[in-house]
């Protein structure tokens, strides 16, 4: 198995945002897991740092899905089976997104909409299957302009028969999409965490809420091991 984890992005966060997923979330975890930084037209390829990509789609919100589809192709090609499919926005505990069971599931994530799909500012799992289903889908202008990316990504599983499965709220809790009230939310991050949307697309994305996401999952990792610890006591 050789799993991988797209963070789609946009030129306009190469620099301060990329170092701060970096600076956080990948240097505790990126031993594990390799990742990929994605973005659309407008850069110097010169200037890409080995871990981003540009590929010849637009760079806008509304052609995130063209970029799903360009990364999902890529790692077919590089290799990759099951890929994890994310955002800059999104901070993510690595070990616990190995654990979520995704080898066993074609589509998996937090779900929202009638009918389901995966939210993507949580990030989604996908299988080999349902990768290859992405990379073959035609995403029409109509698809773009309508729908967002995770959506237009979940009408084409559906298409194909694959439905989205729920990494398990009770067990997995991903936080909450954050409104105007980040300063309250963002410290809050349960010892279960997976991933934590941290923005939506009505403001502008500050990169110390990644900051300060790491900080509160370091904080809530102290709280688990010490749950593990008092747990193991009580069996002794």
């Amino acid at each position: 198995m050789k799993p991988i984890i797209l963070i789609k992005s946009c030129n306009l966060y190469r620099g301060r945002i990329h170092d701060a997923v970096r600076d956080t979330w990948l240097r505790s975890w990126c031993s594990l897991c390799d990742y990929r930084f994605v973005v659309g037209r407008g850069s110097d390829p010169a200037t890409l740092a080995s871990d981003e990509i540009a590929f010849d789609v637009e760079d806008g919100y509304l052609h995130i899905g063209k970029k799903t589809q360009a990364a999902q192709r890529w790692a077919i090609a590089h290799g990759y089976d099951y890929t994890f499919q994310c955002c800059a926005d999104t901070y993510v505990n690595v070990r616990r997104l190995l654990r979520t069971g995704f080898q066993d599931r074609d589509y998996m994530g937090v779900l929202m909409g009638v009918p389901p799909f995966c939210h993507g500012g949580f990030g989604y799992w996908l299988s080999p299957r349902a990768g290859a289903v992405v990379a073959a889908t035609e995403y029409s202008p109509a698809y773009e302009d309508t729908f967002s990316e995770d959506g237009v990504t979940g009408i084409a599983l559906r298409a194909h028969g694959i439905t989205p499965v729920s990494w398990g709220q009770s067990q997995f809790s991903s936080g909450v999409s954050n409104t105007l009230l980040f300063d309250r939310f963002l410290g809050v991050v349960t010892p279960d965490n997976v991933t934590k949307h941290l923005s939506n697309r009505c403001v502008e994305f500050n990169p110390q809420w990644i900051y300060d996401a790491h900080k509160g999952m370091a904080e809530a990792a102290i709280i688990e091991e010490d749950c593990y610890k008092l747990a193991a006591r009580m069996m002794a």
